[in-house]
């Protein structure tokens, strides 16, 4: 598989773009826009997985069930209920640092997971891809099996 500069470059510039967002601004301003953004991915990944197509809909669709995993485990238990509790009063910036290192691991976790989706999507079209020239990989008269059962016609 090749990349052009073209991909280096963006993929670059994307990268540098979300940490400048998540990271540069003060804590708190990127603490919530880590949250906002990890709360508004599971809607905008199962749309993906509606009306996106090959690649993308793969991605969309691993990317989908981890987010929502992600979602759930916010809302259960760690560090920055600490942080809610103390948002209108004096925030530890040490917790919202160490909390937004976890929600960016979190976002590295969907992707992962939205690339496995590609990796599982391609997986399955190889196994039913038919040969070169239109040959299919079975021939009618030969019988099908299903996992130690054969189907005799």
């Amino acid at each position: 598989m090749q990349f052009s500069l073209k991909t280096l470059f963006i993929a670059v510039t994307a990268f540098a773009f979300v940490c400048g967002i998540a990271f540069a601004p003060p804590q708190l301003i990127g603490f919530f826009v880590l949250v906002l953004t990890l709360l508004f991915a599971p809607p905008v990944l199962v749309a993906g997985g509606v009306y996106l197509r090959e690649k993308l809909q793969a991605f969309c669709i691993g990317g989908a069930s981890m987010s929502c995993l992600v979602v759930l485990s916010i809302f259960g238990s760690f560090s920055f209920y600490g942080v809610f509790n103390n948002l209108f009063g004096n925030v530890n910036e040490v917790d919202l640092i160490y909390t937004k290192i976890y929600l960016a691991i979190l976002w590295v976790l969907i992707v992962i997971s939205g690339f496995l989706g590609i990796g599982m999507r391609y997986l399955a079209s190889r196994i039913h891809a038919p040969k070169v020239h239109g040959e299919t990989t079975r021939k009618i008269d030969e019988p099908m099996s299903w996992g130690g059962i054969v189907d005799r016609p």
